[in-house]
Formats: structure tokens, sequence, C-alpha cells
């Protein structure tokens, strides 16, 4: 469905084992001003009853069933650079909204 990058899980880890308990990576797209979509990453303790969980080593991730056509075949890694900072999502295919 999706692929997340070494990187990238080393640093989901760091997030989840600060978080404490029981937690999981919501990964998700949010809807924002003039109906434009973006794709979201949270750190969550709850997980939904219609949630979909994927089990990487050492975490889960949550998405939820209606984001699963948007969210195919992206790719999650984590840039820590002079240039860029933080999760960057990448899908061949623009996110659209109708």
């Amino acid at each position: 469905m999706f692929t997340i990058t070494d990187k990238a899980q080393e640093k989901i880890r760091e997030m989840i084992t600060k978080a404490g308990g029981e937690s999981f990576l919501r990964y998700g797209i949010k809807s924002e001003c003039c109906s434009e979509l973006k794709y979201e990453l949270s750190i969550s303790a709850n997980k939904n009853d219609q949630d979909i969980a994927i089990d990487f080593d050492g975490f889960s991730v949550l998405i939820n069933p209606a984001d699963t056509h948007l969210i195919k075949n992206t790719d999650i890694d984590f840039k820590d650079d002079q240039f860029e900072y933080g999760f960057i999502i990448h899908n061949q295919n623009p996110l659209v909204s109708f």
C-alpha cells in the first residue's frame, strides 16, 4: 500500500517511545481551505474500530479506510539536512479534490 524508509521508521519509533503508552502513527488525508488536500501524520493513542492497522517493526500505522486510495503507492521519508527537516511524502499521483 505504501512504504516507509528506514530513516523515517527510526524517527517514528523515537516519537512513539517519547509519547509513551500504546501509541500509533496515524497517516491520512486532511482537507484544508478551498478543498485543498494534504497528507497528515500524527501520533495517536486512540484506535478506532474502522481503522486499518498496518504493522511495521516496532509500531503500527493507522489509516482511515476512506483515505486508502489517496495514500496508495506513497513513500514516507524523513530528511534531516541543511535544506530540509521533517517527514516528506512522495506520491507520483498528485492529490486531487472534487
